[in-house]
């Protein structure tokens, strides 16, 4: 009984003590059954919970989940005695712990809202998790990037089922430390910004960087209402808007047309069927080729065309080689007519 308490002890000790020695971590994470594939984690948590990173909607019974960042978090019914913890320390040395082992290196930059994820020296192919020499959890690294602490911590203690992220209608980008409005949403509802409004405050906060902006934009509550600083053609001005679910962004479809149920991927191609496609008459495959009359070749040009017209839009989509129109409402999402 005492040689099997030393070895017990010894074991935990190396294991998960703040050693500094990668392998230890690496031991951690193997022991608590982290990686369930090469795509995917499965990270242990304190009161029996685990979260989840898949690209895809996991099978499990899930407790919440993030669609944007594919975040889940489940009951665990086997839970781990050594839950991981996240990292709240000042140290720049970090370990990245995948299937295939483990590797040293540092942050190259932070996670900057839904489209741009973190990125680590070492790159991150496979899922994996970023530590310090404490075994804190300080990333989780996916194919697109690193999801840093604050929006792990943020999915944790969100209280809907199905995570809720802030938009105020547009989608803003920097040049030169000045941060400013890169697109506007042309269906949110009364819009107050206009493209190349340069952001100068939010609620008497000054904008200094653009992934802090984000990250406020993103956290604040549905039907908060702010107040932002903006210089436009000169002027100063000082506009309040409020606060509305975003639609799109991360693995999500942002072209916009969201709002009236067409989801997209990068080709402008629609990935699947729902029930709005098949009123609308359309199929998983089927590509977006014009907007409005005028052809779209990105989520870019989408949102520059619709601003044209929102009211009655026009969509051009073509299936192995056959084209044709749609002509839709863009207040209430209504098909107006369809032409082939």
């Amino acid at each position: 009984m005492l040689r099997t308490f030393f070895f017990t002890l010894l074991f935990t000790l190396k294991l998960f003590s703040c050693s500094g020695e990668a392998t230890a971590c690496q031991e951690k994470a193997n022991d608590s059954k982290l990686f369930s594939t090469a795509h995917a984690l499965s990270i242990s948590l304190e009161n029996s919970k685990r979260l989840l990173y898949s690209p895809t909607l996991p099978s499990y019974k899930l407790t919440r989940y993030d669609p944007f960042l594919g975040l889940a978090l489940i009951e665990d019914k086997d839970p781990f005695p050594y839950p991981f913890v996240f990292y709240q320390g000042s140290s720049k040395k970090f370990t990245k712990i995948d299937k295939n082992g483990v590797s040293k290196g540092t942050f190259v930059s932070k996670q900057c809202g839904l489209d741009s994820l973190g990125r680590f020296s070492v790159g991150t192919k496979n899922a994996s998790i970023l530590t310090d020499e404490c075994c804190a959890v300080s990333g989780m690294g996916t194919t697109r990037g690193v999801i840093d602490t604050p929006y792990l911590e943020h999915f944790l203690a969100a209280q809907s089922k199905i995570m809720i992220y802030g938009d105020v209608g547009i989608r803003i980008d920097s040049d030169k430390n000045r941060v400013y409005v890169r697109r506007v949403d042309p269906f949110f509802e009364n819009q107050v910004f206009v493209v190349g409004d340069r952001i100068l405050s939010f609620d008497k906060k000054k904008v200094h960087a653009l992934c802090d902006l984000r990250r406020w934009i993103l956290f604040s509550k549905i039907d908060s209402v702010h107040t932002f600083k903006i210089l436009r053609k000169g002027k100063l001005l000082h506009v309040k808007t409020t606060v509305q679910k975003r639609l799109g962004g991360g693995l999500l479809s942002d072209t916009f047309l969201e709002h009236i149920g067409l989801l997209l991927n990068k080709k402008l191609c629609i990935e699947a069927n729902n029930s709005k496609n098949r009123v609308m008459g359309l199929q998983a495959g089927d590509c977006l080729k014009q907007v409005n009359f005028s052809d779209v070749n990105s989520v870019e040009d989408i949102g520059v065309y619709l601003e044209k017209n929102v009211h009655d839009i026009a969509l051009l989509f073509e299936r192995k080689g056959f084209q044709f129109f749609i002509h839709i409402n863009g207040k209430n999402g209504k098909i107006t007519k369809k032409n082939d």
